[in-house]
């Protein structure tokens, strides 16, 4: 099929741009002229422009050109839609330096393809992983050459070969749109995709805006339903109105125009190298649809751009910031969010949402796109606002499930977004129970699989703490631990690392969220009222945050902007995430205790400890950690709480005819007085010189000078630029750096160094340009290195900015 089209676009007033799509390939012609004069010219070639690229004619022309590939019709509406709604020859131009396409080594090329999973699908020509990880490096070079040609838009037919994949987005899909077809391309070519893809996402990371997230280098979709549940929750405190809209494109990938979404791409700066590739790949692509193990004809497409390939995701990119763009031009009071095909809109005055709907109507009318109206979503703050939405003709929401997560855009709490993820768990509940793998090994199904997967998203959602006992039944009893008397609480807090508990796993979340989309800023603006009693909790991530906090004995101490906990203040943002999360283990474990010491042998649990105790258990044999686990949780095993509950007849000891129990059967009952004596041997204190917990549980109890060490190690202080020697005068000199680490194995003993020295002329001793012991909680030989070579790099930074002599780091 050959096409002629065009579009002209004017450059700072100085430069125009010829894009014209000839047998399947985009060629740029880039024209200069002067400035004197430049006016009158430019407003004849737009005209010309306009003309011909909506008439379908060459300037040397009057025949009409070929049907062009676009699902609209002709080229003509088509151009007219882009150039006048999309305002491509108004487009803001980048600044800075262009992209440059430098050609791909084989150092690049191994590691994009040792980054592909071992399990990657592989393509019709039979390439796997291993088989390209295993080229010798003459043949890795052949691949590059392909890779080069490839620029000039020349790829071999076999790497263009696709095999469609329909995978159903729902349960039980039947309609089309309820699927996504994933076109499988050849690994090589898979490769090139995702080398390319990631260079251009990194130099259009500098181009777009802050609002664009979708695929963005360091942007995530959590940061759009939290930063926009954060808005929500400050609106509703202090008192405006907050307005939005979101609305979501119909087989986004599949539907784009190619030549727009092409010439954009030069537009704003990648290489015509790679848009011819890209471009030629497009052109050549043959998919072919696998339907119950047998491959249809292939089949060529003028539009779209095939899922599967990375280079997708750039186009998807590029027509964001096309939209960005318009929206501001057009309806400058609304705020534009995207990621991929989830486009919404945010603004503080609720009468312009009809406008941006509207615009963002034209824009995907204009892109030849389709909005799926059934996704559509207008929501406000205010009642006074939803009402003045609804008269308008839309249907406004309280709360939605966006991009994974739960949102409520008014005062009242809903979590049925959480609610029907746990309903859902159950299955893996059931094959996990049926698991014939050892509890250690199905112990890392919760935090692994279980709790990601149901507590997506909880950071901003108050979930009740009845939906976490329901989460610690369910996985108790897939792990196969369930037993009368059994506390899950304590055998998912307590007994192992509390990851494993679902009520820690969000308090973790929340913490991790809170630290990557929220500032310190935003959140003490809002956590002080709220500290303060003068703003009651909401419903927002802050509050939840706060909530969470407080229950495990957290609070905020609004004079300092710090959270404090018995260790004393510290600043949730500034220390290191391994630190907040140990305090976080620390306080989580001691309200565990807290709240189940009142049981008849629990007393004195809050002074256990539960790392040392889990030490101590793994040195039994797997079989005896089974019985230690069920003395440890409380579970029933002693005949005066089995016959309760139909598991005997009667409450004596069956060793001893004695009324049973879990003191009698420990310190009493004369059928284990050897094994006591062999157990007791050279101890010196009796029954009642232990607390409860200890005596009939086993719980191993913390040392009493524990708190009085952890708070002389956050108050070592920070040495790193405590340099003993002044700068040198000489030319060059070289550090060398060190770190270790005093009883790695001891967790609560290990102390961590570090030394930064200065090497010496041979047979002089080195000179000690700093040292120092590793301050805070996390003491390990790792942070010891890390620290000595920050201390280096805060010298050699110093000395270029007052000194002129060059710094080698030694690691």
């Amino acid at each position: 099929m050959r096409g002629w089209w065009c579009l002209m676009v004017r450059r700072l007033g100085c430069q125009s741009f010829r894009f014209m799509w000839a047998s399947g390939r985009l060629r740029c012609i880039t024209q200069r002229r002067n400035v004197c004069g430049a006016t009158s010219q430019a407003c004849a070639r737009t005209t010309w422009c306009a003309r011909t690229c909506c008439s379908g004619t060459s300037p040397k022309s009057s025949k009409p050109s070929p049907k062009n590939g676009f699902k609209g019709g002709s080229g003509r509406t088509t151009w007219r839609r882009i150039g006048g709604t999309a305002c491509l020859a108004s487009f803001p131009l980048p600044q800075g330096r262009p992209m440059v396409l430098a050609p791909i080594s084989e150092e690049t090329w191994r590691a994009a393809a040792r980054a592909k999973r071992s399990s990657a699908a592989i393509g019709p020509d039979g390439v796997s992983r291993d088989d390209l990880l295993r080229l010798p490096s003459d043949l890795v070079q052949g691949m590059l050459a392909i890779y080069q040609e490839a620029d000039t838009g020349k790829w071999p037919e076999q790497m263009l070969v696709g095999i469609v994949a329909a995978l159903a987005k729902v349960p039980h899909a039947r309609e089309v749109t309820q699927y996504r077809p994933i076109t499988v391309l050849s690994l090589s070519y898979r490769v090139w995709g995702s080398i390319r893809a990631r260079q251009a996402l990194a130099y259009l990371r500098g181009v777009v805006p802050d609002t664009p997230y979708g695929n963005m280098p360091g942007r995530a979709a959590a940061t759009i339903w939290w930063q926009l549940q954060a808005e929500v929750e400050r609106a509703q405190a202090q008192g405006y109105v907050l307005a939005g809209a979101a609305l979501d494109l119909q087989k986004a990938f599949n539907t784009l125009p190619r030549v727009p979404v092409l010439a954009l791409a030069e537009l704003v700066g990648l290489p015509a190298g790679l848009v011819r590739g890209w471009s030629g790949a497009l052109t050549g692509v043959q998919r072919r649809f696998k339907v119950r193990g047998s491959v249809g004809p292939a089949l060529l497409a003028n539009a779209g751009f095939p899922e599967g390939d990375a280079m997708s995701v750039v186009a998807m990119a590029l027509v964001d910031l096309a939209l960005h763009h318009h929206i501001a031009a057009q309806v400058p009071l609304s705020k534009v969010i995207s990621f991929v095909d989830d486009w919404q809109h945010l603004t503080h005055h609720p009468a312009v949402i009809p406008e941006a709907v509207q615009a963002t109507k034209a824009f995907a009318q204009s892109w030849d796109i389709a909005l799926d109206e059934s996704k559509t979503q207008v929501w406000a703050t205010t009642a006074e606002a939803r009402k003045a939405l609804r008269n308008q003709g839309f249907q406004t929401t309280l709360d939605a499930r966006d991009l994974g997560g739960h949102l409520s855009f008014s005062k009242r709490v809903s979590v049925y977004t959480i609610t029907t993820r746990i309903k859902s768990m159950q299955p893996l509940w059931s094959r996990l129970q049926l698991s014939p793998a050892p509890f250690e090994q199905k112990l890392r199904a919760p935090s692994v699989a279980a709790w990601p997967r149901a507590l997506h998203g909880i950071s901003v959602v108050l979930l009740g703490d009845g939906h976490f006992d329901g989460l610690r039944s369910a996985a108790v009893r897939g792990l196969g631990a369930k037993r009368p008397g059994l506390n899950p609480a304590v055998l998912l807090g307590l007994t192992v690392y509390p990851v494993a508990d679902p009520a820690f796993f969000a308090l973790l979340s929340t913490f991790r969220d809170l630290r990557t989309h929220g500032s310190p800023a935003t959140v003490g603006q809002l956590a002080d009222p709220i500290a303060v009693g003068a703003l009651p909790v909401g419903a927002g991530p802050v509050s939840v945050w706060l909530g969470r906090c407080n229950a495990v004995g957290l609070a905020w101490r609004p004079e300092v902007q710090m959270l404090e906990d018995s260790l004393g203040a510290f600043d949730p943002w500034a220390t290191s995430m391994q630190e907040v999360e140990l305090r976080l283990v620390r306080a989580w474990q001691g309200s565990i205790a807290s709240r189940v010491q009142h049981r008849r042998g629990f007393a004195g649990l809050r002074q256990a400890d539960p790392v040392l105790t889990r030490k101590l258990t793994a040195q039994w044999p797997a079989e005896d950690r089974a019985l230690i686990r069920i003395t440890l949780t409380g579970a029933f095993f002693t005949e005066d709480a089995l016959h309760h509950i139909g598991g005997g007849d009667s409450p004596l000891c069956p060793f001893c005819d004695q009324r049973d129990g879990v003191e009698h059967r420990v310190w009493r009952c004369t059928a284990f007085n050897r094994e006591r004596q062999q157990a007791l041997r050279g101890s010196t204190f009796t029954f009642e010189d232990l607390p409860p917990c200890q005596s009939m549980h086993g719980w191993c109890m913390q040392p009493r000078e524990l708190d009085v060490l952890q708070q002389e190690l956050l108050g070592i202080p920070c040495l790193l630029c405590d340099f003993q020697v002044p700068h040198s005068a000489e030319d060059q000199i070289d550090l060398f750096t060190d770190g270790s680490c005093l009883l790695p194995r001891e967790h609560h003993l290990r102390l961590a160094a570090w030394a930064v020295t200065v090497a010496a002329p041979v047979g002089e001793p080195a000179v000690i340009l700093a040292a120092g012991p590793v301050p805070g909680l996390v003491q390990t030989a790792y942070r010891g290195e890390l620290s000595a070579v920050l201390s280096a790099l805060k010298y050699a930074q110093a000395s270029d900015a007052g000194f002129a002599f060059g710094v080698i780091v030694w690691g």
